[in-house]
């Protein structure tokens, strides 16, 4: 039987006891159906409370490590809090804004700029925004962004704002 490489995304359990339980599961319908999951690239995370200190789980042998940050689709979630860190949704954003800017030159026709950023920049700054628990913080910096790609395209001032 050919082995096949999975990656156990989400396993939720109200108790460190449930959570084993459901690991032993899905360890054990790996070893039947000849699939391999990588105990040393998953880790578990607590929401809503401390990391217990006792009642460690795991997955096969070795125990996983309680970590701080949980990635979910491009989203990562601080543990404990489930806030969002919007800083890689901005960064990817004036990415996509500086590559538009570069390439429709400083004589660019305004509203096929703002056309381009709607369609290509802002779909990377709101990804996932559904499942964020973003601080008023990382509101903040998406917000100066989508302000400042207007400024960049219209060459406007600072302190004039689109919102």
């Amino acid at each position: 039987m050919k082995n096949i490489r999975l990656v156990l995304e989400n396993v939720l359990s109200w108790s460190c006891h449930g959570l084993q339980k459901l690991l032993d599961i899905c360890g054990n319908y790996g070893i039947d159906w000849g699939i391999k999951f990588n105990p040393n690239k998953s880790v578990a995370c607590t929401f809503g409370g401390r990391s217990p200190s006792a009642g460690n789980v795991q997955l096969f042998s070795p125990e996983l490590h309680f970590s701080t940050w949980v990635t979910y689709l491009g989203c990562q979630f601080k543990c404990y809090t489930c806030v969002t860190d919007t800083q890689p949704f901005v960064c990817k954003f004036y990415g996509a804004l500086n590559n538009i800017l570069r390439v429709t030159g400083p004589k660019r026709n305004e509203m096929v700029s703002v056309h381009l950023v709607k369609t290509y920049c802002l779909p990377s700054l709101l990804y996932g925004c559904e499942t964020w628990h973003a601080r008023s913080e990382g509101i903040r910096c998406a917000n100066v962004a989508w302000n400042n790609s207007f400024r960049k395209i219209f060459n406007s001032f600072w302190i004039e704002s689109v919102c």
